[in-house]
């Protein structure tokens, strides 16, 4: 589902990066208008609401990761169309079960991680709510407002996802499209395992390690100080949160209150927060780069305002340790201050995006950019190369990452992964052979390959860790050229054109 509105936008109005920009443009408002109405619906406060929006509007995600936070945002609107004291909805009740359904549907198209723990979250939420209402109010009828809500909205997400299954089986990917909802789970076992794995010398056998994360201990290192700060701060937040929840039983158990009453007061930050770290291991433990650091930040900010304002409201001074709930009221507004104005700095297409990007490069009516000298260089000379050995009906492979050259050239793929790494090796162990013999059979007139360093790794290159079909490219097409960085890194571009 990432790439199905473009394609239609661009049916509709030619194919133009300014159209690809305005559509992530209107994801992030999006994002910022479920942002408001969140808020809103938490706090009834319009200065926190409107505080909170504009912030994610400000800070989106970057780029197509825009998607992300608004998922993430979406999952959390929908999930509270329901008061968690009544199982009531807030709005019509069709409108609600509609509104999760169709989330859900859509979600699994996007993000199969943040699905499963939406879906997780609705099972929870309706599940304990209705245990509740039933022993609160002596009627065992209400435990039928789970499975009847369950079933109703998984019929929804199944008739949202059923075109988008006609139309894989039709065009010959059904299998393909199935595997999406049990692959994710098998990504992200393969992901937690290898980054608690040693990682070593660049063989077969270490590949698949992910990008280096920094260490708590490097905090005290000038160059990486920052970037503890960013990776590990979400995690003091959650502490932070938990000390909270802490306070706030303590003060109910003495108070005499019951144990229902503490959850229905703090259930919506309990499930808000682990609604929104759901998109936190895919920076924690995947890529921890600033680039999947911005699918988290819109969500984070939604809970840090929901946080702080149950801090500046909620949390009075108890009679049961009044110092530390003091200190804990100073120490989450300093968090959460600090790390927003950091991110805010380091932001990377925040007012600097503009700055020591002198050229612009102007291709056809598709795109129109400001770049860096690396960046205009690259481009320019992959433009000018491909373009003159191919035609807008050759086949263009692009290896490991980069999809946007054939948006930028005008050449098609026939790639079904576009984002290729070492990692296949392991979880996918077939992919080398089989595009081995898709090579041979096709013949895509172009092949460009970049020798990136994608995990901070030299069998990460691709000219390492996919050394055979490397030399098969070096066999059969011709290097027509080869784009070097600077002291000659051989993270290098090279364009081979069919013999």
């Amino acid at each position: 589902l990432w790439f199905y509105p473009i394609s239609l936008l661009f049916s509709a109005f030619g194919v133009d990066f300014v159209v690809v920009r305005v559509w992530f443009i209107c994801l992030g408002f999006a994002a910022a208008l479920l942002a408001y109405g969140l808020s809103w619906r938490l706090t009834r406060s319009r200065a926190v609401a409107v505080s909170v929006a504009l912030l994610v509007m400000l800070f989106p995600g970057s780029g197509y990761r825009t998607y992300i936070p608004l998922l993430a945002i979406a999952g959390a609107h929908v999930l509270f169309l329901y008061d968690a004291r009544t199982l009531r909805p807030v709005v019509a009740p069709a409108l609600a079960l509609a509104g999760n359904g169709v989330f859900l549907g859509l979600a699994f198209l996007i993000r199969g991680d943040i699905a499963t723990v939406y879906f997780g979250l609705f099972l929870l939420y309706h599940g304990m709510a209705g245990l509740q209402a039933a022993t609160r109010e002596y009627d065992l009828r209400k435990l039928l407002i789970f499975p009847a809500r369950v079933s109703g909205v998984m019929l929804v997400a199944a008739l949202v996802t059923l075109p988008f299954a006609i139309h894989a089986k039709v065009n010959g990917y059904f299998n393909d499209f199935l595997t999406q909802y049990s692959s994710f789970g098998k990504a992200l076992f393969f992901m937690v395992k290898t980054r608690f794995s040693a990682q070593s010398s660049a063989t077969v056998e270490t590949a698949g390690m992910l990008l280096p994360r920094v260490g708590l201990s490097d905090f005290f290192s000038i160059e990486h100080t920052r970037w503890v700060v960013m990776t590990y701060g979400p995690l003091l937040v959650l502490l932070l949160i938990a000390c909270y929840l802490g306070i706030e039983f303590l003060q109910r158990q003495r108070s005499g209150h019951r144990w229902a009453d503490f959850l229905h007061e703090n259930v919506y930050l309990a499930f808000l927060s682990v609604g929104v770290f759901s998109t936190f291991p895919q920076f924690f433990v995947f890529r921890p780069d600033f680039a999947h650091l911005s699918e988290f930040i819109p969500g984070f900010i939604v809970l840090c305002g929901y946080f702080l304002f149950l801090v500046r409201n909620r949390l009075k001074a108890p009679t049961v340790l009044p110092t530390l709930s003091q200190l804990l009221s100073v120490a989450v507004h300093l968090v959460c201050v600090v790390y927003l104005v950091g991110y805010a700095i380091r932001y990377p297409e925040g007012l600097a995006f503009r700055s020591e990007r002198p050229n612009r490069l102007q291709i056809e009516d598709r795109l129109d950019v400001y770049l860096t000298n690396w960046e205009y260089k690259v481009l320019n000379g992959l433009n000018t190369v491909i373009r003159k050995e191919s035609g807008p009906q050759d086949y263009l492979l692009c290896f490991p990452y980069c999809p946007g050259v054939n948006f930028v050239t005008g050449r098609r793929t026939f790639q079904k992964f576009l984002y290729v790494d070492d990692s296949l090796l392991k979880i996918r162990p077939g992919w080398l052979p089989d595009m081995q013999a898709e090579i041979a059979a096709k013949k895509p007139k172009v092949i460009v390959i970049w020798n990136w360093d994608v995990n901070k790794t030299e069998i990460s290159r691709f000219s390492n860790w996919a050394a055979p079909l490397y030399r098969q490219v070096g066999e059969t097409y011709e290097l027509k050229a080869r784009i070097v960085g600077r002291d000659n890194n051989p993270s290098w571009y090279e364009v081979y054109v069919l013999k």
